[in-house]
């Protein structure tokens, strides 16, 4: 299982026993054009915060709320816990909730401009759920115990951790348009993030199994699979247009990766427990979970500033 899961999984008495009841109605709006911001979403308390020149909470989100996604003037928060998806209109601030249904374990969320759609990873299911505005269009089957989800053009990957039988990580690659299986890829140990470049190189990390096997990084380009060690256990990534790779984990920090070099440069910050990271221009933004705080970093790991949110941030997406 994935240590975001099993730290999920540890603090289900805590959230049941102090988290406010989940209210979205009167939530502040974030006028788009102020913005220039960063989301976070913290999961044990759980609600979503904005960070400009300060942080302030907006909204609510549900229990068990994992991951974040921005399209235009709409955000989608991803409830593990209560099995939906919100979606929440800035301009307005009309909520919907997207019913993923039950035991599915939505995790994260991904958009399609070309559809239109929303696709959602379901953890214990082992399905993708697809939305259409509010709409559920279609749920497909996938591997095993699906978390990291990328689309690409017209290529949907679906990142397995298949913590249920033997954790060897697999991607799965659909055709968004025909929903076909397109290819199926062998990676590392406990499967759980994946992103591409600028330039359409497809990275996946593998966190490892806690023990004896530690995190790699595993590169598609076209048809041909490089791998590179790491080390540690990180389980989040976000990229930079400017060379740099970006892996952050609960227990080792951040890890700086030169993409472009085909290089790893080490880990610039050991101190956090790290659950998630985007980047701003030069700015890397990292969420520090046991500390309730959102990190602006630069890309030495030196700390340029601090902002205090929400119990246990969990994810951060830059405006």
């Amino acid at each position: 299982m994935s240590l975001k899961n099993l730290r999920t999984l540890s603090f289900i008495l805590l959230l049941f026993s102090c988290v406010e009841r989940i209210n979205v109605e009167n939530p502040k709006i974030i006028r788009i054009s102020e913005g220039g911001g960063v989301w976070v979403l913290t999961t044990l308390s759980p609600e979503v915060w904005y960070i400009r020149d300060s942080s302030e909470r907006v909204l609510f989100a549900s229990l068990w709320a994992n991951d974040l996604l921005k399209v235009g003037d709409t955000l989608f928060i991803v409830n593990s816990g209560t099995n939906d998806v919100y979606k929440y209109v800035l301009s307005d601030g009309r909520m919907d909730t997207l019913k993923v249904g039950d035991g599915r374990n939505p995790y994260n969320i991904s958009y399609s401009s070309i559809t239109e759609e929303v696709f959602i990873t379901n953890l214990l299911t082992s399905t993708v759920s697809i939305f259409k505005g509010t709409r559920l269009t279609d749920e497909i089957s996938v591997c095993g115990n699906p978390e990291g989800i990328l689309i690409l053009g017209k290529k949907l990957f679906v990142a397995c951790t298949n913590y249920t039988s033997d954790y060897h990580g697999v991607v799965y690659v659909y055709d968004i348009l025909t929903r076909g299986l397109m290819d199926s890829i062998r990676v590392g140990t406990n499967t759980q993030s994946i992103i591409s470049d600028p330039e359409g190189d497809v990275y996946i990390l593998s966190t490892g199994n806690y023990t004896d096997i530690e995190t790699s990084i595993f590169r598609i380009r076209d048809s041909e699979i490089d791998s590179f060690y790491v080390g540690g256990y990180l389980g989040s990534m976000c990229i930079s247009e400017r060379g740099y790779l970006f892996i952050v984990g609960w227990y080792g920090g951040v890890y700086k990766f030169n993409w472009v070099e085909e290089k790893g440069e080490g880990f610039i910050k050991t101190d956090i427990s790290a659950s998630s990271c985007d980047v701003k221009g030069d700015t890397l933004v990292v969420s520090d979970f046991d500390n309730d705080r959102t990190l602006y970093l630069d890309f030495s790991g030196s700390i340029l500033k601090e902002f205090y949110v929400g119990d246990g941030p969990i994810d951060v997406e830059v405006e």
